[in-house]
């Protein structure tokens, strides 16, 4: 299936009768991640973004309808250049838990703008298992201009409940180096040096950790105690 926003190749086999069961390997490339869902039936979730997916799964039962307790099988995503749009909660519910937008709703967040306006996004990569209707990923990683997010744990897609582990790191860049900058020159060029060498050393000072579990439309969201940068450790003498 093409069309002007995307292309949708798909290959399975329906077993009928007696064990019924569906199985199914799904390659899809979008140029336009947000005018895709729209033709899915999904507006409004996401604007441009460019994406290629490929997801094989397998469920009890016939194609028509997914049996999310038997589902099992592997999703693989590569995504750049796109933003989440503000998302009324029980719509567009997987997307609306990839763009974080629970995070401001439930504390006091230090990056209430980043995602309650819609995150802003240059690259999403992830994989995901998918057992008897739980999805677990441990390398979900989305990159933006404000912040870098990594996201692991599992989602009951049955059931519509949580058990993630989210660390948002603040990109200060360079904005640390004009805040110093103006204060003492050569301290600035100091710190902009810094910051590319070592790679935002600064923002990995001010990242968060999040827990988030409860139901998709309810979610429990707990501040965890920010996981400090260990040094590493001594050699023995004599090494």
């Amino acid at each position: 299936m093409r069309n002007l926003d995307s292309s949708l190749i798909a290959k399975g086999l329906w077993r009928t009768g007696a064990g019924a069961n569906t199985s199914l390997s799904v390659d899809v490339e979008a140029s336009d991640v947000g005018r895709m869902l729209e033709r899915f039936g999904q507006p409004g979730l996401v604007k441009g973004g460019n994406a290629k997916a490929q997801a094989s799964v397998s469920w009890n039962g016939d194609p028509t309808t997914i049996d999310y307790a038997s589902l099992t099988g592997r999703v693989e995503v590569h995504a750049a250049d796109g933003q989440f749009l503000e998302i009324d909660p029980g719509v567009g519910k997987l997307v609306s838990l990839m763009s974080l937008q629970m995070l401001p709703r439930r504390i006091t967040l230090d990056f209430r703008d980043v995602f309650s306006k819609g995150f802003k996004w240059e690259r999403i990569d992830a994989t995901a298992q998918i057992s008897r209707g739980v999805l677990d990923t441990q390398d979900f990683r989305m990159r933006g201009s404000a912040a870098d997010v990594v996201l692991k744990g599992q989602a009951d897609l049955a059931r519509e409940t949580q058990d993630l582990r989210v660390r948002v790191t603040p990109k200060l860049g360079d904005t640390a180096a004009t805040v110093v900058g103006v204060i003492n020159p050569v301290a600035g060029i100091v710190t902009f040096l810094g910051q590319r060498v070592l790679k935002d050393p600064l923002g990995q000072m001010f990242a968060f950790e999040y827990g988030i579990t409860g139901s998709w439309a309810d979610p429990k969201v707990a501040k965890l105690s920010p996981t400090a940068t260990t040094a590493a450790p001594t050699p023995p003498a004599g090494n």
